[in-house]
């Protein structure tokens, strides 16, 4: 299986690469996940490499590689939030997606966006990267709620903004 890490790829998100460290590589080949990249952007001096584990700083076909990733674990920017809750691969399955707010950018701004689609059960809400072990290990056995067809994300922004 594969999983993906997005720490974004203008704006380093040091501590989200750093927490990608070998208690966290060996818990996701423990559960299954044998194929794990790294997107480190700007920060490349914070990745370590592992048998399991590349990494790359921008990629055009970074859809592509959500699109194929089981699990995505991603820095709460809405762009990468938004890429990582497209479509899975089939209707019946959704993938995994463990959003990690980096709450040292403006004024935290990116929680409220990652706590409504927690609520949704679309996601799962890390409120800091030191969190990841143990949210992994909460989530190993957890179904994730793809979003409904019927729900954009500017729903789900209007709906925080109190705008109907």
């Amino acid at each position: 299986m594969k999983c993906i890490v997005l720490s974004g790829a203008t704006v380093p998100f040091t501590e989200l690469i750093e927490a990608i460290n070998p208690d966290v590589v060996s818990l996701l080949n423990k559960l299954g996940y044998t194929d794990i990249e790294v997107q480190y952007g700007h920060a490349k001096s914070a990745f370590n490499p592992h048998a399991t584990v590349t990494g790359f700083s921008f990629d055009l076909n970074i859809r592509k590689k959500i699109e194929d990733a089981d699990l995505v674990i991603t820095h709460a920017g809405a762009g990468s939030i938004l890429d990582s809750l497209d479509r899975s691969k089939n209707s019946i399955a959704c993938r995994k997606i463990l959003v990690v707010v980096n709450d040292k950018l403006m004024d935290n701004h990116q929680l409220e966006l990652a706590r409504k689609l927690d609520s949704m059960d679309c996601v799962y809400l890390v409120d800091s990267p030191k969190y990841l072990l143990y949210s992994l290990q909460k989530t190993a056995n957890m179904t994730f709620t793809p979003l409904s067809p019927a729900v954009s994300i500017q729903d789900v922004i209007n709906s925080e903004l109190g705008i109907v």
